[in-house]
């Protein structure tokens, strides 16, 4: 635990919660002790920073097709997608699909060699173009309307209770869940498949990746 900068935290946790026993420290203070042992600061989204997603997809036409479709109900991010499909039918959605409200800036095909390399490649070229919060989706996540508001309040839970918020995610698991908050919970493992990085989280992770061993002990320990 010693390597905690930041934590993930999730929605859909329940209400009047954030009570530990007398004989556990709440995980909330073991944060708190940890982050200022590393000089961290809570801090909110600020108007005018950008949010950008990266979107990966390999073939699973339909899934695909629900995925934009549910994401697509928000706007106020931008897009790129990443695909590494084996036949036509994703390719040519990349092409063809109009969004609503979600804004498209740019499609890289031929994104091959593994869940590993499209974490890398989606994280990498989002920091590239500047993103000052950076997240991954896959292509088998279903959406309801105001995903995006309800994720963003997050980083301001988080800070609110005193906590810096590396990353924060809008997909729950009861059982990942560390402690439930009042509007939150804490989590650990959450995946790529649904998630939101401050761009200082970001680029811990890439750094972490260099070090495959790092990576899968501080991972436990977000």
């Amino acid at each position: 635990m010693t390597a905690m900068r930041s934590v993930t935290i999730a929605a859909n946790a329940l209400k009047n919660a954030g009570h530990a026993r007398a004989e556990f420290p709440e995980i909330i203070d073991i944060l708190r002790s940890l982050q200022k042992r590393n000089k961290t600061k809570p801090r909110v989204p600020k108007r005018g920073e950008r949010i950008g997603f990266s979107l990966s997809t390999r073939d699973r036409y339909l899934f695909t097709l629900q995925t934009l479709q549910n994401l697509d109900t928000e706007g106020g991010f931008d897009l790129i997608w990443n695909d590494g499909s084996t036949e036509p039918g994703v390719p040519a959605l990349a092409r063809n699909y109009k969004f609503q409200n979600a804004k498209l800036v740019e499609v890289n095909y031929g994104v091959t060699g593994g869940a590993e390399r499209a974490i890398c490649f989606g994280l990498a070229r989002l920091l590239e173009l500047g993103y000052d919060y950076v997240g991954l989706i896959e292509n088998d996540i279903l959406f309801r309307p105001g995903w995006f508001s309800a994720l963003m309040k997050l980083f301001s839970l988080g800070a609110a209770d005193g906590i810096v918020c590396g990353s924060a995610t809008a997909r729950s698991f009861e059982s990942h869940v560390l402690e439930y908050r009042s509007g939150y919970g804490v989590q650990s493992d959450t995946g790529a498949g649904m998630v939101l990085f401050s761009r200082a989280a970001a680029e811990i992770i890439m750094d972490l990746y260099s070090s495959p061993s790092s990576l899968q002990m501080t991972t436990h320990s977000w």
